[in-house]
């Protein structure tokens, strides 16, 4: 247990020093810094978020690469949408859960894992906000149920 707790705040001690990086890089200091708007359009249309702090460590490193002129543009691989399966499941959950049991009180709820961007269609989720949703709500059932009994 200890060596996964340890091994959890290397990995957050990694990121907010990559995030630090980002905000430290000669692009963003000569750009960015003084284009925010600039700067969220180019996380929306390479990462679909809207702030360096909801990406992943591997897309911040892609980022730092494209800010420190290593690389002319940002290559990323596509993230996989979410799957029939786990579109099913997690409406599933949230009937469990929910009061209101729309698909827009869902989207609603899971806009806190996709950086509050605004996704239409569960279909459109990338299958990692899919995931984070299904976890939390598993957990949240899995809570009211004890409470239950």
């Amino acid at each position: 247990m200890q060596k996964t707790n340890n091994k959890t705040t290397k990995l957050q001690q990694l990121k907010k020093k990559l995030i630090t990086a980002v905000h430290l890089s000669q692009r963003y200091k000569n750009y960015y810094a003084d284009n925010k708007e600039e700067y969220k359009k180019l996380l929306l249309k390479h990462f679909n978020v809207g702030s360096s702090k909801n990406l992943s460590i591997n897309e911040l490193i892609v980022l730092l690469d494209y800010l420190n002129f290593k690389t002319d543009t940002i290559e990323l691989t596509k993230e996989k949408k979410a799957s029939k399966a786990q579109v099913e499941k997690i409406k599933e959950l949230w009937q469990q859960f929910a009061r209101d049991k729309s698909d827009r009180a869902l989207i609603h709820f899971l806009s806190r894992y996709n950086g509050k961007i605004l996704v239409l269609k569960l279909e459109d989720y990338p299958q990692k906000v899919l995931q984070k949703g299904i976890i939390a709500l598993k957990k949240t059932v899995a809570r009211s149920d004890n409470v239950k009994q």
